[in-house]
């Protein structure tokens, strides 16, 4: 990492979480030298919220635990906050996940076909059961839909097109594990209600 790419990486655009990740993991001592001498020049006050928030998540991600209690010294609560959302996005994936498919498996006439469907609305009998049983099923498919809905925002929110600037992040199958796994945990809870504490 060049001081040039090191500049892009904190001022000049917003680089993805895996491209974080990627230089951390790639050149760590760099980067942390980068990042401590931004932090102490001041110039860390420009960074938007966003990079921030990557950052600190990158930071906790790779177990730069030490520099994670510096940089928070310099963050606001808005950084932390989307921090936090940034590591607990695939955790809430998840979830949402297994909540569709319990309803799907429990409820497994709901997934039909939009023919098959188009046809069962025009050819049933409205009778006092149906009414009930499609009542019961339209509430099951708007919290699924609702459930996709959240699902496909929440892949979306901190998602990267892939482009030039960070393609190697994307292509390096080390980085891509290390962000899915990726999760809030108590350790970094601790470090925060400390910071909350000063």
């Amino acid at each position: 990492m060049t001081s040039r790419r090191a500049e892009e990486l904190f001022f000049l655009s917003k680089p993805c979480f895996k491209e974080h990740v990627y230089r951390l993991r790639s050149d760590a001592t760099r980067y942390l030298k980068t990042l401590r001498f931004v932090c102490e020049s001041g110039t860390i006050e420009v960074v938007s919220n966003g990079v921030k928030a990557r950052v600190l998540a990158a930071l906790h991600v790779t177990h730069q635990y030490e520099m994670v209690s510096f940089f928070l010294k310099h963050c606001e609560i808005i950084d932390i906050a989307k921090a936090i959302q940034i590591l607990d996005r695939n955790r809430q994936i998840r979830q949402l996940s297994q909540r569709i498919e319990k309803i799907e498996g429990k409820y497994s006439h709901l997934i039909v076909d939009v023919e098959e469907e188009n046809a069962f609305h025009s050819n049933r009998k409205k009778t006092r059961t149906n009414k009930r049983s499609d009542g019961k099923s339209r509430k099951k498919m708007r919290k699924i839909d609702l459930y996709r809905k959240a699902k496909c925002t929440l892949a979306s929110m901190h998602s990267c097109p892939g482009s030039s600037s960070c393609s190697d992040a994307h292509k390096d199958s080390a980085t891509t594990e290390l962000v899915q796994s990726s999760s809030f945990s108590g350790a970094l809870a601790k470090k925060i209600q400390n910071w909350a504490k000063v």
